[in-house]
């Protein structure tokens, strides 16, 4: 887990930061991945489908 602090906008943009604390707030964890020069954001949810 990676947690973003204020000092970290510069990296990865504000409108980047405000997405994943989107993402972090509905329960999800957020993914980001390079594509070409710059960043993609992915929600990812799991879900239980079976349990023992």
């Amino acid at each position: 887990m990676i947690l973003l602090t204020s000092s970290d906008d510069c990296l990865i943009g504000k409108e980047a930061s405000k997405v994943i604390e989107a993402i972090i707030n509905r329960g999800n964890d957020a993914e980001i991945r390079r594509k070409g020069d710059g960043y993609i954001i992915l929600e990812v949810e799991k879900t239980i489908k079976y349990r023992a």
